[in-house]
Parts: C-alpha cells; structure tokens; sequence
C-alpha cells in the first residue's frame, strides 16, 4: 500500500505531523550537505532539523528565481 493510501482518511493533524517527519530529513541533509540551505536556514533560526515547526517553517523565505539566478553556480 503506498503512502497515499496510508494516510488519505488520516486527521489534518496526524498528515501534518507525518509531513513535518518527512521535512526533518529533508533539513537535516540540507544542514549537513549544502551549505548555501545551510546559512539560509539558519538565518530563519533553523540551526537543525529539530527546530522544524509549523512557526520556524514559517519563517523560512521563500526562494526567489532572481536568487537563484543570483548565485548562478556558486556552492
């Protein structure tokens, strides 16, 4: 049974809890690996994948295309 399935009759809070797990790895590896998500999540006072909530999430600009653009291939 795939994921969807799993969790499509699940409360918004279970579904959200499951979608900020998912969000800890993700983070987790950006801190560890790439150092441009690295400064850019600690500048939003994300320093670990722990410090994922709803409200630091929140805080996290969004990346904009000029960004990007911006930093071209820099690491």
């Amino acid at each position: 049974m795939g994921q969807l399935e799993r969790s499509q009759w699940l409360a918004p809070e279970e579904i959200e809890a499951l979608q900020f797990g998912q969000l800890r790895e993700l983070i987790a590896h950006a801190i560890e690996h790439v150092p441009f998500y690295r400064g850019r999540l600690a500048a939003a006072g994300i320093g670990a994948a722990a410090d994922i909530t709803p409200d630091s999430w929140q805080r996290l600009p969004v990346l904009e295309r000029t960004e990007v653009q911006e930093r071209g291939s820099r690491r």
